[in-house]
């Protein structure tokens, strides 16, 4: 812009481009606020070692990244703000406990590994049907967990984040071992899926995938219901 231009409209552009930052800084503060509370409640927990074990599930926002480059401000705080209010919604009805959120994923732990699948699948569908909301994807593993501060630990947790790397859209992974019997299930789509994944920290690892019944995709062409590679 030239020296001589009128500082009227000089005035009104620099208006209009603050209003924008000020809204993204508004959005990420408030964003930034939520976290530091979650934390400071959290730290107030005791440290609790459940030996017992119980399901960790990782839930995440399925290209999340993509989405940001193309959305604005607004869409993106929408999002964030829909992921949130579903998740802390869906957890609680299935008496388990988020236990952070971090950016495009939540951590929760409920009790058992069926309630935990039934949350993830809630979420799934109630994702699905948000106004561009992206899919999600999520990870569960049962097991001892170490709870310091109101955060979760332990080989469990690893796994579970470590399975959620590997789920495809849409869709729960679940470790084979020890959990096949969710293949005599009738009210849930479980697939074996022939591939086994090495997953970083944990090795060589066989899955079950996992979706609602309604939803039949053959986003990987390997698994096939409820039967063994032939």
């Amino acid at each position: 812009m030239s020296i001589g231009a009128d500082p009227e409209w000089r005035l009104g552009e620099l208006a209009e481009a603050d209003a924008d930052i000020f809204a993204f800084m508004e959005m990420t503060m408030g964003y930034v606020w939520r976290r530091h509370l979650l934390g400071a409640i959290g730290h107030r927990l005791s440290v609790d070692k459940t030996e017992q074990g119980q399901a960790v599930v990782f839930a995440d926002l399925t290209g999340f990244s993509r989405f940001t480059k193309q959305a604005t401000a607004e869409e993106i705080s929408r999002v964030i703000d829909t992921f949130e209010a579903v998740s802390f919604d869906v957890v609680s009805g299935h008496e388990g406990r988020v236990v952070k959120l971090i950016g495009d994923e939540v951590l929760f732990v409920v009790d058992t590994l069926n309630a935990a699948i039934a949350a993830g699948l809630e979420l799934i569908a109630r994702l699905a049907d948000a106004y561009n909301v992206p899919l999600v994807h999520c990870g569960v593993a049962f097991g001892p967990t170490v709870t310091v501060g109101g955060d979760v630990f332990g080989p469990t947790v690893n796994l579970a984040s470590r399975l959620t790397k590997v789920a495809r859209s849409g869709s729960i992974a679940v470790p084979r071992s020890g959990n096949e019997y969710l293949l005599d299930r009738d009210d849930i789509d479980v697939r074996k899926v022939h591939r086994s994944y090495d997953l970083k920290g944990i090795g060589r690892t066989s899955i079950l995938a996992v979706r609602p019944l309604a939803h039949d995709s053959d986003e990987d062409a390997t698994p096939e219901r409820k039967a063994d590679a032939t």
